[in-house]
Parts: C-alpha cells; sequence; structure tokens
C-alpha cells in the first residue's frame, strides 16, 4: 500500500526560480564577453597569464553585479576595488599603441604635397 506522502509529484518551477537560472545564464555570457574584451583589448597574443587574469577579473565583475543586485552595495564597493588591484597585480595592461609608419609611397607623395606651394583660389 503506498502512502500519499511518499508519492512524489511534481512540483512546478517557481517564477524566482525561473529567473534565478536566466540570470545565471545572462551572467555566464557576460562574462566570456568580458573576457573576450579584456583578451581583444590586450593588442598583443595573450599568454597563460592574461588569460588567468582576464577569467579572474570577469568573474569578479559579474560578482559585482551579483551583489548590486542584491542591494549589497558596500560588498560590491569592495569588489570594485579589488578588481582594481587585480588588474594591477597582474599587470593586466594593454600595450602601448605604436604609431603606423608610412610605407615609402605614402611619405613620397606626403612631402611632394608639403612642399609644392599650392594656388590661391
Amino acid at each position: 500500500m503506498t502512502n500519499e506522502a511518499t508519492i512524489a509529484t511534481p512540483v512546478p518551477k517557481s517564477r524566482g526560480w525561473r529567473r534565478y537560472q536566466e540570470l545565471r545564464r545572462q551572467d555566464a555570457a557576460d562574462k566570456i564577453e568580458i573576457m573576450r574584451g579584456l583578451l581583444d583589448g590586450l593588442g598583443r597574443p595573450s599568454t597563460m597569464a592574461d588569460r588567468i587574469a582576464a577569467e579572474q577579473i570577469a568573474s569578479l565583475v559579474i560578482w559585482a553585479r551579483v551583489l548590486e543586485r542584491r542591494g549589497a552595495l558596500k560588498a560590491a564597493a569592495e569588489v570594485r576595488d579589488q578588481i582594481t588591484r587585480t588588474q594591477r597585480a597582474n599587470n593586466f595592461k594593454p600595450q602601448p599603441a605604436v604609431p603606423q609608419k608610412p610605407s615609402g609611397d605614402d611619405f613620397l607623395e606626403e612631402m611632394q604635397t608639403c612642399a609644392t606651394p599650392q594656388e590661391a583660389e
């Protein structure tokens, strides 16, 4: 004889649970986007240390956003400070921009344009 309490009845998922799962998926996608943006912004091939630092920074950014959603603004500010410290500690900076050198043809053409007097119109 079966007991009514032992029969597992399907319980519909609550709206809060569905929203929580949706936010987790969104946070995971945002983390990947942040990591890609950090690594693409380096302007050089990324090393393993760069990839680990990017993952760590992206995780901290997502955690700060979660804390802000929950209303823990003081804790979120501490995490934001930790993000800044992590960036400095890992020396996670983009490579300085190198000015582009003009090709020989472009250089000669530009010099000729500058050297020839322009007629007044």
